[in-house]
């Protein structure tokens, strides 16, 4: 039998689109103000002391920052390479094991010498294309599979465009997530104009 950490765990894609957080990411952590307040008033003969709290409590340490894709439509990382890297693989997973693979769909197009990078995620269902067709990824594995990717993207876009216009459709498309790296070439394709 297979360990239980290879399992499944009972919080794998437990984010629905209709939930609040859905398409949210953690981006990191910061000192926050809280968000509540103490009314003293009442206690007069403990004002000092309940000031003291107060004064204390009024931030708090390691509070998340999260960004909703869904209110934002895009996001950009601007800061130095390898940050931006860990915090965009960071951004991937949270995407991978929060969503369904039926509700968020991922392609990325990025630059040929993070192919090593990228090569971990091959597996992950979220790059299949909604064509089905499993031996085809939305990402790119070698230099000459950039254009393949565009046309799966282009592909993607189109189907979208069709069952959005047919009135019998039923299912719901799910969210397509486009991660771009910073590369001029991929910028000037057509697809992303």
């Amino acid at each position: 039998t297979e360990p239980d950490e290879w399992k499944p765990q009972p919080r794998l894609w437990e984010r629905r689109l209709t939930d609040p957080d859905a398409l949210t990411i953690r981006m990191g952590a910061a000192r926050q103000p809280a968000v509540f307040e103490i009314d003293s008033r009442s206690q007069l003969d403990q004002h000092i002391e309940l000031m003291k709290i107060s004064e204390r409590f009024s931030t708090i340490e390691h509070q998340p920052i999260t960004v909703s894709l869904l209110e934002t439509g895009s996001l950009g990382l601007a800061c130095p390479p390898q940050m931006r890297d860990r915090l965009l693989y960071s951004i991937i997973w949270q995407l991978l094991v929060c969503h369904a693979p039926s509700e968020v769909r991922l392609v990325a197009l990025y630059r040929p010498d993070q192919r090593e990078t990228w090569r971990r995620l091959i597996r992950a269902p979220h790059f299949i294309p909604l064509n089905g067709d499993k031996q085809q990824r939305m990402f790119p594995i070698s230099e000459s599979d950039i254009e393949r990717s565009f046309r799966l993207l282009l592909d993607e876009l189109g189907r979208r465009s069709e069952q959005k216009d047919d009135e019998t459709a039923t299912a719901p498309l799910p969210y397509l997530v486009v991660i771009v790296d910073n590369d001029s070439r991929l910028h000037q394709h057509p697809v992303l104009r």
